[in-house]
C-alpha cells in the first residue's frame, strides 16, 4: 500500500514540476528550435527531464526518511543516485548550450564507473533457455560497456512524442511486477516511483507534446534501467529481463547501428533513419507510431513474464507473437519506402488467419484461468482433443456472418453486434457439439463463458482499436488551437469530424442554446452551455478559436464577439450544410444524365448525398469517406440497376483502385465540397488530402479503364481560400492526366446558390463541350432560368518548371506547405488566364 503513496507522490511532484519547467522555458526562450532532424516544426521546451530527476530523487528521499527499503543496500544506492546526478548534470548542460558525442560518452563512463564502484557489477548473467554466463575478470568492463550502451540505446528514442516517457512507464511496471515476484522488494519500490515520474511527465509530452525530456531525461531514465538490471542480477530476477521488456529499443537501435556500419557512416553522426522516424516519414503521426511502440513493448513485457515464469511458454510466446509482429513491421516499412504495399496485406485469408489465432489464444486462455493457473492432465488433454473442433466451428460461423468482407478501419457499430452474433451462436454450437461427442466430461462449464467473454473482446477490440489508429489525426503533431464549436447539429458534426482528421486545432467542446443539450457529451466533448453564455465559456476554456454556423451567427452579441476577438480568439463562420435537396426538387422526375452507363460517384459533396436525382444508369457505385453520404445512399429512391456503396478513405490509392475496378466505370463523377478547408488549420494540406490525392488514384485507375467523361464538380468555392485558384488548378491536372479522348467537365459553385439541384442536373445534361465552368444564379430564380455556365480558363501550363510541375502525380505527392508554395507561385507567374 505504501509503495502506491510514492507511485502517487512521484507522479504528483513529477506534474506539478514539468508544468512549472513549461512555463519557466517559455518565458526565459529555453527552447528547442527545430532543424533538420527535428520531427517537430516549431520550437518548445526540452527541460521536462529535470521534473521526471526531481520528482524520482525526491520520492526515494521520501520512503528513505519513512525507513522503507529502497535498492538493496545504501552503497548501492547511492552508486545509483550519484551516477544519476552525473548524468543529470551532463544533460541539463547539453540540452541548454550543446555538447560533442565525445564529451557525453566520457560523461556516461564515468557514470557507469560511479555505479561499478559503489557494488553494481555483473559477475554472472543468466539468459533464458541458455543458462548463466560467468564473466569473471570480465565483469566489471562488461557491466561498463552494458550501462553506457543502454543510457544511448534510450536516448536514441526520445525522438518522437510520448515514445521515451511512455515505454518508460510501461517498462517500469512491468519490470516492478517482476522485481515483486522475485521479492526484491527495494526494485520494487525503485521501478515504481520510476514510473510515476515519469506518468506525470507524460501528460505534456504525449503527442502533440508540450514539452521534451531532453538529453536530461533520457539519460537518467535510461541509466535507471542500466544500474536497477545489473542489481537485479543473482537476486531472483536475471538482468536479461530488462533486455527483453525494452527490446523494441535494443532491437531498433541495434538494426540501427549494424546497417549505419555496414554502409561504412559513422555511428557517432546524427541521423534519421531509426524505425520510428521512418514510419512518421512515411505519413504515421507521432500518435500512431507512439501507440505503435507502446504495444510492442506490453508485448514483450508480457513476454518477459513468461520468460520469468515459464520459460517454454515464453518461447512459445516470443515466436508465435513477437518475431511474427517485427518482421511484419519491417516489410511494412520497406514496402511503404518503395511506394508499394504487402502483397498480403488485408487479404481475407490472413484476416481469417487472424481470427483463428484469436480463438486457439481465448480458448487456450479460458482453460488457463478456469483452472487457477495449472494445467491438469485430464482437462488438457480435454482442450487440445477439442481444439481442432473449436477452430472449424468458429470459422465456419464467422464466414456465415460475413466477418471477412469488411475492412477493420472502418468498422462500424453494425460490424461489432455482427461479431457479437457471431461469436454467441458459435459457443452455442460449441456447447451443443460437445454435449452430444464429449458428454461434456472433464470439460468445466463456466469454460465456455469465459471463453465467450474473451473471444468477444478480442474480435470487437481489435476492429475498434484498428478503426481508431486510423482515424487518428494525420496532420502535424503540434500544439494547436483550442476551438470551441457552436451548434450540435450534423453540420457541428461533420466539422469536428474535419478538425480531429487534420489536426493543428484541438476541439474542446460544444455551444448550443437547446437546453436538454447543457452538459451533455458528443463524442467525448462536453456540451457547456448557451450561446449567451459564449464569452465566459471560450475564457474558462481558453479557447484561441471559435467555428461558428452562419445561421447562427446572429446569436452572438457584436459586444462579446468584439472583446473576444480583441483577446486574441479567432471567428470562423460555415455555412450550413443542408443534407437534403430544396423543397422544388421533388416536383422532378430523376434524370437520365449518365443513360445506360456505368457510374463511380466519389466525394462528399450534395450531388453525391443526392443520388437518387439521377437515373438509367446501369451499374451506380458510390465512394466516400464520410458515413452521411452512404446513409443517404440507402435511400431505396434511387433507381438504378446495380448500386454499391463503400466508405473507405479516398486518398489511399489501394482502395480506389480497388473500387474503380469494381465499379467498371465509363462516367466518373468527382464530387466535393471544400468548404471543409476553411475550419482546417492548414487549408493545402487538407485539400491535397481530401480532393487532390483522391482525384490522382483516379486518373492513375483511368489510365486501364475506358473513361469517357470526367465531372469534377466544386461546390462552396467560395467559402474555401483560394478555392477558385484550386479547383481550376486541379481541373487543369486532370484534363492533362486523362487521354484525349476523354470528356472532363468542370463545375465550380458559389455557397449562396439556391439549393436546387435538379436544376443544375437539367442545365448540366445539356453541356456538350469540355471545359471548366462557374456556376452563376440571380439572387431572384428559383429555377432553371437563372442558371448560367460561365467559361473560365483552368491554369495553362507554362514551359517552365511551374508548369512542369502541374502534373497531378507531383501535385498529389506535395506536402501542404509545398503546395501552398506552388499555388503562389502559379499565381506570380501569370499562368491564369482570367476571363468570364
Amino acid at each position: 500500500m505504501f509503495s502506491f503513496f510514492l507511485f502517487a507522490e512521484a507522479l504528483i511532484i513529477s506534474f506539478v514540476l514539468t508544468r512549472l519547467i513549461l512555463r519557466v522555458s517559455i518565458a526565459k526562450n529555453l527552447l528547442d528550435i527545430p532543424n533538420e532532424r527535428s520531427s517537430h516544426s516549431i520550437p518548445k521546451p526540452r527541460l521536462g527531464g529535470i521534473a521526471i530527476a526531481a520528482a524520482f530523487y525526491i520520492t526515494v528521499s521520501t520512503a528513505f526518511i519513512v525507513g522503507h527499503v529502497v535498492i538493496v543496500g545504501s552503497s548501492a544506492m547511492l552508486g545509483l543516485l550519484g551516477g544519476a546526478g552525473v548524468l543529470l548534470l551532463m544533460g541539463v548542460v547539453d540540452d541548454v548550450r550543446g555538447i560533442g558525442a565525445i564529451p557525453k560518452l566520457l560523461f556516461q563512463i564515468a557514470a557507469a564507473s560511479v555505479a561499478v564502484t559503489a557494488g553494481a557489477v555483473l559477475k554472472e548473467i543468466t539468459i533464458p533457455l541458455i543458462g548463466t554466463l560467468n564473466l569473471g575478470a570480465f565483469g566489471i568492463p562488461f557491466t561498463i560497456l552494458w550501462i553506457v550502451a543502454i543510457i544511448n540505446f534510450y536516448n536514441f528514442i526520445d525522438g518522437i512524442d510520448g515514445l521515451a516517457a511512455g515505454v518508460a512507464v510501461i517498462g517500469a511496471l512491468f519490470l516492478a511486477f517482476l522485481a515483486g515476484k522475485a521479492e526484491m522488494t527495494g526494485l520494487f519500490v525503485a521501478y515504481i516511483i520510476l514510473a510515476g515520474s515519469a506518468l506525470g511527465f507524460l501528460k505534456f509530452n504525449f503527442p502533440p507534446a508540450r514539452i521534451f525530456m531532453g538529453d536530461t531525461g533520457s539519460a537518467f531514465i535510461g541509466f535507471l534501467f542500466a544500474v536497477l538490471s545489473v542489481l537485479s542480477e543473482g537476486r531472483g530476477a536475471s538482468a536479461f529481463l530488462t533486455v527483453i521488456v525494452l527490446g523494441a529499443v535494443f532491437g531498433d537501435a541495434a538494426v540501427t547501428l549494424i546497417r549505419r556500419m555496414i554502409r561504412a557512416e559513422s555511428i557517432l553522426t546524427p541521423h534519421k533513419t531509426h524505425y520510428y522516424q521512418r514510419l512518421t516519414t512515411l505519413g504515421l503521426s507521432h500518435k500512431q507510431v507512439t501507440i505503435i511502440e507502446y504495444l510492442i513493448t506490453a508485448l514483450l513485457g508480457v513476454g518477459a513474464v513468461f520468460a520469468y515464469e515459464r520459460e517454454m511458454i515464453f518461447v512459445v510466446f516470443f515466436a508465435a507473437v513477437w518475431i511474427f509482429f517485427f518482421f511484419w513491421v519491417l516489410a511494412k516499412v520497406r514496402s511503404l519506402e518503395r511506394g508499394k504495399r504487402l502483397a498480403f496485406e488485408g487479404h481475407p485469408v490472413l484476416i481469417a488467419a487472424g481470427d483463428i489465432a484469436f480463438v486457439a489464444l481465448s480458448y487456450f486462455l479460458s482453460y488457463y484461468l478456469r483452472l487457477n493457473f495449472r494445467f491438469p492432465h485430464e482437462e488438457t488433454r480435454s482442450m487440445l482433443i477439442s481444439l481442432p473442433i473449436v477452430l472449424i466451428i468458429r470459422s465456419a460461423v464467422f464466414h456465415m456472418y460475413g466477418l471477412y468482407k469488411g475492412v477493420w478501419r472502418y468498422t462500424t457499430f453494425d460490424d461489432l453486434m455482427r461479431i457479437v452474433k457471431a461469436v454467441t451462436l458459435g459457443s452455442a454450437v460449441m456447447i451443443v457439439t460437445f454435449v452430444l461427442l464429449f458428454r461434456l466430461k472433464s470439460f468445466p462449464r463456466s469454460v465456455f463463458i469465459i471463453d465467450w467473454f474473451i473471444l468477444t473482446v478480442f474480435m470487437t477490440g481489435s476492429r475498434a482499436a484498428t478503426r481508431w489508429f486510423h482515424e487518428l489525426p494525420k496532420g502535424e503533431d503540434i500544439v494547436g488551437k483550442r476551438v470551441l464549436i457552436v451548434g450540435t447539429g450534423n453540420m457541428a458534426e461533420l466539422i469536428l469530424q474535419d478538425l480531429s482528421q487534420y489536426g493543428g486545432m484541438i476541439p474542446i467542446g460544444f455551444v448550443d442554446d437547446r437546453v436538454d443539450m447543457f452538459g451533455r457529451m458528443i463524442h467525448g466533448l462536453k456540451v457547456h452551455g448557451p450561446i449567451s453564455r459564449l464569452e465566459d465559456i471560450a475564457t474558462m476554456e481558453s479557447a484561441d478559436a471559435i467555428v461558428v454556423l452562419q445561421s447562427l451567427v446572429g446569436r452572438i452579441t457584436e459586444e462579446s464577439r468584439s472583446r473576444l476577438q480583441s483577446r486574441g480568439v479567432e471567428f470562423k463562420e460555415i455555412d450550413d450544410l443542408s443534407l437534403s435537396v430544396g423543397t422544388n426538387d421533388t416536383s422532378f422526375e430523376p434524370i437520365d444524365l449518365f443513360k445506360d452507363r456505368n457510374v463511380l460517384m466519389i466525394g462528399n459533396g450534395r450531388l453525391t448525398r443526392n443520388a437518387h436525382l439521377l437515373s438509367g444508369m446501369s451499374a451506380l457505385t458510390i465512394v466516400s469517406d464520410d458515413t452521411a453520404v452512404l446513409v443517404n445512399a440507402l435511400d431505396n429512391r434511387i433507381k438504378v440497376k446495380n448500386l454499391k456503396r463503400y466508405i473507405g478513405d479516398t486518398a489511399d490509392r489501394r482502395f480506389i483502385y480497388d473500387k474503380f475496378e469494381r465499379s467498371r466505370a465509363e462516367v466518373v463523377v468527382v464530387d466535393f465540397d471544400i468548404r471543409f478547408i476553411a475550419i482546417a488549420d492548414n487549408p493545402y494540406e487538407a485539400f491535397l488530402q481530401k480532393v487532390v490525392r483522391p482525384v490522382a488514384n483516379l486518373l492513375y485507375a483511368s489510365a486501364e479503364g475506358e473513361v469517357r467523361e470526367f465531372y469534377l464538380i466544386c461546390s462552396s468555392v467560395k467559402e474555401a481560400p483560394e478555392g477558385e485558384m484550386l479547383c481550376r488548378l486541379i481541373y487543369s491536372a486532370v484534363a492533362d492526366g486523362l487521354p484525349g479522348s476523354s470528356e472532363v467537365k468542370a463545375l465550380m459553385i458559389d455557397s449562396d446558390h439556391p439549393r436546387s439541384l435538379t436544376a443544375l442536373l437539367m442545365r448540366l445534361s445539356n453541356l456538350r463541350d469540355s471545359g471548366i465552368y462557374r456556376v452563376e444564379f440571380e439572387s431572384t430564380v428559383d429555377g432553371t432560368g437563372g442558371m448560367q455556365f460561365v467559361p473560365v480558363e483552368g491554369v495553362l501550363p507554362a514551359g517552365n518548371d511551374v508548369g512542369r510541375m502541374l502534373r497531378i502525380d507531383r501535385i498529389s505527392s506535395l506536402d501542404g506547405a509545398s503546395f501552398a508554395v506552388l499555388v503562389e507561385h502559379v499565381k506570380s507567374s501569370n499562368m491564369v488566364k482570367q476571363n468570364g
